[in-house]
């Protein structure tokens, strides 16, 4: 999720650049434009939006001509710990300066193919954090000054009203919209967000969706994640986002996940309290109560458990299980290699040939991988865990 809020940003601010030109940037905005160019520029070099090649191309190679700009986003780069990212970027530069304007977007695409990665398996944590903090203190506050603006504060406020007195009488501390308390060893946070879902039910009414990211992480990995650059107190959710192998607990209510949405719409016109045209915030608590019951290592409702189970989709689960669960069957492997060469090479199974039981230990160690696999990713759909 906050790589994707990133991307998101970075489009809009070369949105705004595009259409206003950099003199009616900010010297923040213009200080992050050259990174949002390179990292924007280099994903879409994958092919993921669509967009016509060359453009992307120019867009690339137009940054890595600005020596400041690599530099700074180098640096931050070695400051993270992202060294395969950095190693790339200066190959992509060296690229550009020795008229290799080919050989520079291969490399960008390198860089684009690693970045995905490093999110995916949580190496670029820290640098994704160092990101959204500077692109959190170049936006703006939210503020008063268009109808949508005051519309989503309308959202924002009625959402703290439902669920801030329930917050507090479980322990939890912070402020809209990320929460988090210590419970036996465990970070537990609770984050809120809202999207504009888009839809307009009539002249003025704007439509939201607000969601409940839920996380659990021990307090150990918190330390470790503060070591690294992340600071505990400003931890929430959505650094415990799903990768790879995951170091934490993480899902998602009211969302996709299970099938559940909480729709709230209000009036851009109205500026008064009556101005929200359909509130299910309501709801709120009753998800905060579920995130409280899998805290506790309570059971969830049975509804709720078999709404996930069938909104359950079981590919891109099972990819992640299969991956938690590798080392279990490598170490099984060994260990039946170890029993047939130890006892059994020269025992019960001498006329057999050798690469036939390794063969066939091998195929024993996928299926146990497997099922324990599809039992991992089962066990999963009975809690409120995605990852």
């Amino acid at each position: 999720p906050r790589f994707e809020l990133i991307e998101h940003s970075f489009s809009l601010l070369l949105n705004k650049a595009s259409v206003l030109g950099t003199n009616e940037l900010t010297l923040a905005e213009r200080e992050m434009l050259p990174i949002a160019s390179f990292i924007s520029g280099s994903i879409a070099l994958l092919g993921h939006d669509g967009a016509p090649a060359e453009y992307n191309e120019v867009q690339v190679a137009e940054t890595l001509d600005n020596r400041h700009a690599v530099s700074r986003l180098g640096d931050m780069l070695r400051e993270c710990g992202c060294e395969r990212l950095y190693t790339i970027l200066s190959e992509a530069e060296e690229a550009i300066y020795n008229d290799a304007p080919d050989t520079a977007i291969k490399k960008a695409e390198h860089f684009a193919n690693a970045l995905e990665n490093q999110v995916s398996d949580g190496t670029a944590r820290v640098f994704l954090y160092r990101l959204s903090e500077m692109l959190t203190n170049m936006t703006a506050d939210l503020s008063a000054g268009t109808q949508r603006d005051t519309a989503e504060q309308r959202i924002i406020d009625r959402i703290i009203k439902t669920s801030q007195p329930v917050l507090d009488s479980l322990g939890f501390s912070g402020s809209f919209p990320h929460y988090r308390r210590a419970s036996g060893g465990n970070m537990e946070y609770i984050s809120f967000m809202i999207d504009s879902h888009g839809d307009r039910p009539q002249r003025g009414v704007v439509a939201y969706y607000a969601s409940v990211a839920v996380a659990q992480i021990t307090t150990v990995r918190c330390e470790q994640l503060a070591k690294a650059g992340i600071p505990t107190e400003y931890t929430n959710a959505l650094d415990c986002l799903p990768e790879a192998l995951s170091v934490s607990s993480y899902a998602e209510m009211a969302s996709t996940d299970d099938n559940e949405y909480i729709y709230m719409s209000v009036n851009c016109y109205d500026r008064s309290e009556s101005s929200i045209v359909r509130d299910e915030s309501g709801r709120i608590p009753h998800f905060i109560e579920i995130a409280e019951q899998q805290f506790s290592r309570n059971t969830i409702p049975d509804y709720y458990r078999n709404a996930r189970i069938n909104a359950s989709k079981l590919p891109d689960v099972f990819g992640r299980a299969f991956m938690h669960c590798l080392p279990w069957g490598i170490a099984a492997a060994i260990v039946l290699l170890s029993v047939y060469v130890i006892g059994l090479k020269n025992g019960p199974l001498a006329h057999i040939p050798s690469l036939q039981v390794c063969a066939a230990i091998l195929l024993f160690a996928l299926i146990f991988l497997i099922i324990i696999s599809i039992f991992r990713c089962r066990r999963r759909s009975f809690q409120l865990w995605r990852y």
